[in-house]
Formats: structure tokens, sequence, C-alpha cells
């Protein structure tokens, strides 16, 4: 018997956005799986079914080296697009620690006491970036998903 399918993947160990969202999802994947009805006549669900792996082809991911949102925004996981970078004293506290590079104008990053942060003046110390070299820096990257996963079972 041969099978094959499509799918679509997402790349391990991803970061900014994409990674809390992800981590935000990790308890519906830590799902435990359910119990399958026996496959075929003869297995009576004593035994696993047994296959061997013919071939196999992955869905390659590449950078496109280019960032999701444009200067003067970042990608707002919460909502799912782009969103203006924040002003002086705007809160940072509803977004993950990960996204503080990203959320507030340049000139400005996500600081604060007592679990409550944000948008305050850079201070020498903090050596902030500005422009387009802190945008690259921070910004979360798109990705392409090039060609087919198949998998060819016996």
């Amino acid at each position: 018997m041969v099978a094959a399918s499509k799918i679509a993947i997402l790349a391990a160990g991803a970061t900014g956005a994409l990674g809390a969202h992800l981590r935000a999802q990790r308890p519906i994947l830590d799902a435990k799986p359910k119990m399958l009805d026996p496959f075929g006549d003869k297995s009576a669900g004593m035994q696993a079914p047994t296959f061997e792996v013919i071939n196999k082809t992955d869905i390659e991911v590449r950078s496109t080296g280019k960032c999701i949102c444009p200067l003067g925004t970042f990608y707002d996981w919460q909502r799912g697009a782009c969103a203006a970078q924040k002003s002086a004293g705007d809160a940072c506290d509803a977004f993950p620690q990960e996204h503080f590079a990203q959320i507030c104008q340049d000139g400005l990053m996500c600081k604060g006491k007592d679990g409550k942060t944000s948008c305050m003046a850079c201070t020498e110390e903090d050596d902030c970036k500005q422009g387009e070299e802190r945008h690259s820096m921070t910004c979360l990257n798109s990705y392409q998903l090039v060609g087919d996963a198949c998998v060819t079972v016996k």
C-alpha cells in the first residue's frame, strides 16, 4: 500500500512572536493521543500495525531575510497583525518579555520594576540602536516553505 500526503510544517525552535505563540499552544500539543480502533480484521486490537517507510521527503524552510512588519511597527501576536510601536509611558506588560526589544519606538525601551514595565527613554548604558539597524536586528523574520512533504510506506 502506498500513501502520500502534503503537509504544512512550522520550523522548530521558532523565536520572537511566533515562538511565544507556539509556547502558548504547548498544552494543546502535549495532549495525550486517543486510542484508535483496531487496524484491519487480523489485528483485533492486539498488535500495532507494521509498516516500512520506503521514501521520505521534507519541506524546506527558507528565511526570506525580510521582516514581517515594516519599520515603525512590530508583530503583535495577540492580534495576529503588525501594530504601531508604543510611545513613552505605554505599558509593555501585556507582551511576552521576548518582544520587549520591538515594542517601543526608537529611543525608548521596555523598563520597569516590580513586574510593571513601560516604554522609557534609553540611557547610554542601554546602548539602544535606532532606525533600520534596530528594526532589522529585532524584527520577526518571514519564512517560506518550499516543496512537498511526502512519505511512501509499505
